[in-house]
């Protein structure tokens, strides 16, 4: 579990992020009761997308052998995004052709996680240093790219469904977010980081395309001035350009480098 001290207030109500105007110390994913209400599953494009975008990447992945068994967990604030994985997971088994067998925990405060070494070992040979590996996208078709984002905001998107992602400490995934969603036609993909925070809250801002919009349910489009009531506490990291590749498989997935202090 991670701690967060805060006094950024964001007003984006996610499961991330709450209106706070006071310095507090809070569970990291569990300030906010709401979450987004998961949609069936997707019928068609490849289940390993939808998986890869659910997948919390909290620094980098732990790939190292460490945790071998361990491939999610979840805060007690998203059940229902945990029984939507768990039934991505039994697809994701099938088209992988991996045992459909995993242990799932529920510890005493309510957290979730799942184990499995066989489906642990899957998901993590995708994985180059903690980081979604940029051939995952090799051949990917836009249904595959739909349920890549589609993952990724049913667990980090906004409730209220408004276009912006949050997770702490995790730029390389939602930079790899932004580039799929500039894939898919969307602008103003602009990504932020908190300042002067440990952990840093990184925060991704789009305008979606019609079919981006109708496939996350986005009903309203954010301004940075909205994000924050103090704007010292939020700068861009990296704005990507509409349509910047033709498919994200180059390093220039990665973002810019920043100093070490403030990577997130």
């Amino acid at each position: 579990m991670y701690f967060l001290t805060m006094r950024f207030v964001v007003n984006v109500m996610s499961n991330h992020f709450m209106v706070i105007t006071a310095v507090v110390v809070m569970l990291a994913g569990c300030v906010h009761k709401c979450e987004i209400a998961p949609a069936p599953l997707a019928a068609t494009g490849h289940t390993r997308f939808e998986v890869f975008g659910m997948l919390g990447e909290y620094v980098a992945r732990d790939t190292d052998g460490i945790r071998i068994e361990e491939f999610d967990g979840y805060y007690p604030t998203e059940t229902g995004a945990a029984a939507h994985f768990e039934k991505l997971l039994r697809a994701f088994c099938a088209e992988e052709g991996i045992n459909p067998t995993f242990d799932k925990k529920v510890g005493s405060e309510g957290d979730i996680i799942f184990f499995s070494p066989a489906i642990a070992a899957v998901i993590d040979r995708h994985y180059t240093n903690g980081t979604l590996d940029e051939s995952v996208f090799d051949g990917a078709s836009d249904e595959d790219l739909l349920r890549y984002v589609a993952g990724a905001y049913l667990r980090f998107g906004d409730d209220k469904k408004r276009a912006v992602i949050v997770e702490l400490n995790a730029g390389r995934k939602l930079h790899t977010v932004g580039i799929v969603l500039s894939r898919l036609g969307c602008s103003g993909v602009k990504l932020y980081y908190t300042t002067n925070l440990v952990p840093a809250s990184c925060v991704l801002v789009f305008s979606p395309s019609q079919r981006v919009k109708k496939r996350l349910g986005i009903l309203k489009e954010l301004a940075v001035s909205e994000l924050t009531d103090h704007p010292d506490d939020l700068e861009l990291w990296v704005e990507i350009p509409p349509n910047q590749a033709t498919n994200p498989t180059s390093t220039s997935v990665m973002p810019p480098a920043r100093p070490e202090a403030r990577q997130p």
